[in-house]
Protein backbone atom coordinates (compact mmCIF):
# COMPACT_ATOMS: atom_id res chain seq x y z
CA UNK A 1 0.00 0.00 0.00
CA UNK A 2 1.58 3.44 -0.78
CA UNK A 3 1.90 6.34 1.48
CA UNK A 4 -1.26 8.67 0.63
CA UNK A 5 -0.26 11.87 0.31
CA UNK A 6 -1.42 14.96 3.04
CA UNK A 7 -5.05 16.19 2.16
CA UNK A 8 -6.19 20.40 3.42
CA UNK A 9 -8.91 21.13 3.32
CA UNK A 10 -9.00 24.56 2.61
CA UNK A 11 -11.85 26.80 2.47
CA UNK A 12 -11.55 29.25 -0.71
CA UNK A 13 -14.96 31.47 -0.40
CA UNK A 14 -18.19 31.22 0.68
CA UNK A 15 -19.46 27.61 0.09
CA UNK A 16 -16.12 26.77 -2.04
CA UNK A 17 -13.66 24.50 -0.77
CA UNK A 18 -10.42 23.44 -2.06
CA UNK A 19 -8.90 19.73 -1.26
CA UNK A 20 -5.41 20.21 -1.36
CA UNK A 21 -2.88 16.92 -1.55
CA UNK A 22 0.51 16.50 -1.58
CA UNK A 23 3.19 18.83 -3.29
CA UNK A 24 3.00 18.15 -7.20
CA UNK A 25 4.34 14.57 -7.49
CA UNK A 26 3.02 12.61 -10.73
CA UNK A 27 -0.17 11.37 -9.88
CA UNK A 28 -1.53 13.74 -6.93
CA UNK A 29 -3.85 16.18 -7.88
CA UNK A 30 -6.13 18.52 -6.03
CA UNK A 31 -10.10 18.88 -5.99
CA UNK A 32 -12.85 21.47 -4.96
CA UNK A 33 -16.48 21.46 -4.00
CA UNK A 34 -18.80 24.16 -4.66
CA UNK A 35 -22.01 24.34 -2.60
CA UNK A 36 -25.25 25.89 -2.45
CA UNK A 37 -28.39 24.78 -0.46
CA UNK A 38 -27.11 20.98 0.76
CA UNK A 39 -26.02 20.23 -2.82
CA UNK A 40 -22.55 20.04 -4.55
CA UNK A 41 -20.85 20.40 -7.59
CA UNK A 42 -17.17 18.19 -7.07
CA UNK A 43 -14.38 19.35 -9.64
CA UNK A 44 -12.42 16.36 -10.06
CA UNK A 45 -12.10 13.03 -8.02
CA UNK A 46 -8.28 12.56 -7.81
CA UNK A 47 -6.71 8.89 -8.70
CA UNK A 48 -7.75 6.26 -6.24
CA UNK A 49 -10.95 6.26 -4.15
CA UNK A 50 -8.78 6.42 -0.78
CA UNK A 51 -7.87 9.98 -2.22
CA UNK A 52 -11.46 11.10 -3.00
CA UNK A 53 -12.48 9.83 0.07
CA UNK A 54 -11.33 13.07 1.37
CA UNK A 55 -13.86 14.61 -0.58
CA UNK A 56 -16.87 12.38 0.93
CA UNK A 57 -15.93 13.01 3.78
CA UNK A 58 -16.04 16.83 3.43
CA UNK A 59 -19.35 16.64 1.89
CA UNK A 60 -20.67 14.27 4.67
CA UNK A 61 -19.03 17.09 7.12
CA UNK A 62 -21.19 19.90 5.33
CA UNK A 63 -24.14 17.92 4.91
CA UNK A 64 -24.27 18.04 1.20
CA UNK A 65 -24.77 15.87 -1.49
CA UNK A 66 -22.81 15.90 -5.10
CA UNK A 67 -25.58 16.42 -8.09
CA UNK A 68 -22.87 16.75 -10.25
CA UNK A 69 -18.92 15.23 -10.76
CA UNK A 70 -16.94 17.70 -13.43
CA UNK A 71 -13.88 16.17 -14.33
CA UNK A 72 -11.40 18.38 -15.77
CA UNK A 73 -9.53 16.45 -17.67
CA UNK A 74 -9.07 12.77 -18.89
CA UNK A 75 -5.81 12.13 -16.89
CA UNK A 76 -6.47 9.09 -14.30
CA UNK A 77 -5.67 11.15 -11.65
CA UNK A 78 -8.54 13.67 -11.85
CA UNK A 79 -10.87 10.80 -12.74
CA UNK A 80 -9.74 7.77 -10.55
CA UNK A 81 -12.30 8.37 -8.31
CA UNK A 82 -15.73 8.91 -9.44
CA UNK A 83 -16.74 5.34 -8.40
CA UNK A 84 -17.40 7.30 -5.08
CA UNK A 85 -19.98 9.20 -6.22
CA UNK A 86 -23.03 6.35 -7.95
CA UNK A 87 -25.73 8.77 -7.35
CA UNK A 88 -24.52 11.80 -8.77
CA UNK A 89 -24.08 12.58 -12.66
CA UNK A 90 -20.72 12.20 -13.81
CA UNK A 91 -19.67 14.77 -16.73
CA UNK A 92 -16.46 15.96 -18.95
CA UNK A 93 -15.93 17.69 -22.17
CA UNK A 94 -16.79 15.70 -24.88
CA UNK A 95 -13.60 15.27 -26.25
CA UNK A 96 -13.01 13.82 -22.59
CA UNK A 97 -15.04 11.79 -22.83
CA UNK A 98 -14.04 10.52 -26.06
CA UNK A 99 -10.56 10.26 -24.78
CA UNK A 100 -10.99 8.35 -21.71
CA UNK A 101 -13.38 5.75 -23.71
CA UNK A 102 -10.22 5.34 -26.63
CA UNK A 103 -7.24 5.24 -23.86
CA UNK A 104 -8.81 2.48 -22.17
CA UNK A 105 -7.05 1.54 -18.82
CA UNK A 106 -3.05 1.60 -19.72
CA UNK A 107 -2.35 0.09 -16.56
CA UNK A 108 1.59 -0.63 -17.77
CA UNK A 109 1.54 3.35 -18.78
CA UNK A 110 0.44 4.44 -15.59
CA UNK A 111 2.84 2.03 -13.09
CA UNK A 112 5.73 3.57 -15.60
CA UNK A 113 4.75 6.71 -14.97
CA UNK A 114 3.70 6.95 -11.11
CA UNK A 115 6.02 4.61 -9.79
CA UNK A 116 4.98 5.58 -6.28
CA UNK A 117 1.59 4.02 -7.08
CA UNK A 118 2.82 0.92 -9.20
CA UNK A 119 0.99 -2.42 -8.42
CA UNK A 120 -2.43 0.07 -7.58
CA UNK A 121 -3.67 0.42 -10.95
CA UNK A 122 -4.68 -3.21 -12.28
CA UNK A 123 -7.42 -3.03 -9.47
CA UNK A 124 -8.32 0.65 -10.30
CA UNK A 125 -11.97 1.26 -11.77
CA UNK A 126 -12.71 3.86 -14.06
CA UNK A 127 -15.93 5.02 -14.78
CA UNK A 128 -16.24 7.38 -17.97
CA UNK A 129 -17.96 10.85 -17.48
CA UNK A 130 -20.85 11.61 -19.93
CA UNK A 131 -20.89 14.66 -22.47
CA UNK A 132 -21.55 17.80 -20.63
CA UNK A 133 -24.71 19.52 -21.69
CA UNK A 134 -26.31 22.94 -21.60
CA UNK A 135 -29.12 22.08 -19.45
CA UNK A 136 -26.68 21.54 -16.56
CA UNK A 137 -27.66 23.12 -13.29
CA UNK A 138 -24.43 23.85 -10.90
CA UNK A 139 -24.70 25.74 -7.47
CA UNK A 140 -23.29 29.15 -7.26
CA UNK A 141 -24.16 30.19 -10.91
CA UNK A 142 -20.61 28.02 -11.58
CA UNK A 143 -19.53 28.43 -15.24
CA UNK A 144 -17.91 26.34 -17.61
CA UNK A 145 -15.43 27.21 -19.42
CA UNK A 146 -13.53 24.93 -22.21
CA UNK A 147 -10.04 24.82 -23.73
CA UNK A 148 -10.07 22.46 -26.57
CA UNK A 149 -7.38 21.47 -27.03
CA UNK A 150 -5.06 22.89 -24.03
CA UNK A 151 -3.01 20.50 -21.09
CA UNK A 152 -5.12 17.93 -23.10
CA UNK A 153 -7.18 17.23 -25.98
CA UNK A 154 -9.97 18.75 -23.76
CA UNK A 155 -9.96 20.88 -20.62
CA UNK A 156 -12.44 22.26 -18.76
CA UNK A 157 -12.42 24.74 -15.95
CA UNK A 158 -14.85 26.65 -13.70
CA UNK A 159 -15.60 29.72 -13.16
CA UNK A 160 -17.46 31.38 -9.74
CA UNK A 161 -18.07 34.81 -10.45
CA UNK A 162 -19.74 35.66 -7.42
CA UNK A 163 -16.88 35.00 -5.76
CA UNK A 164 -14.08 35.34 -8.09
CA UNK A 165 -12.76 31.44 -8.04
CA UNK A 166 -11.71 29.83 -10.85
CA UNK A 167 -10.57 25.83 -10.60
CA UNK A 168 -8.67 24.93 -13.72
CA UNK A 169 -7.84 21.07 -13.31
CA UNK A 170 -4.18 21.14 -14.81
CA UNK A 171 -4.58 24.31 -16.68
CA UNK A 172 -2.40 26.47 -14.24
CA UNK A 173 0.34 25.19 -12.13
CA UNK A 174 2.21 26.93 -9.41
CA UNK A 175 5.65 25.55 -8.76
CA UNK A 176 5.27 22.91 -10.77
CA UNK A 177 6.20 21.62 -14.83
CA UNK A 178 2.98 20.50 -15.80
CA UNK A 179 2.87 18.02 -18.59
CA UNK A 180 2.41 19.03 -22.27
CA UNK A 181 2.32 16.11 -24.52
CA UNK A 182 -1.63 15.27 -25.01
CA UNK A 183 -2.53 19.25 -25.80
CA UNK A 184 -1.61 21.93 -27.92
CA UNK A 185 0.48 24.15 -26.36
CA UNK A 186 -0.41 27.61 -28.21
CA UNK A 187 -3.64 27.09 -27.34
CA UNK A 188 -3.31 26.06 -23.44
CA UNK A 189 -1.13 29.43 -23.23
CA UNK A 190 -3.42 31.89 -25.02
Amino acid sequence: MPAWPDQHVVEVGDGVIAVLQGGGEAGVSNAGLVLEDGVALVVDTMMFPEMAQGLVDELAHRVATAEVVLNTHHHVDHIGGNTLFPEARIVAHPRTVDTVVASGHPVAIYDGFMTAFRGRFADLEVLAPEPVDNALHLPQDAQLRSYVPAHTPGDTAVWLGGERILFTGDLCFFGVTPLALQGLLSSWIG
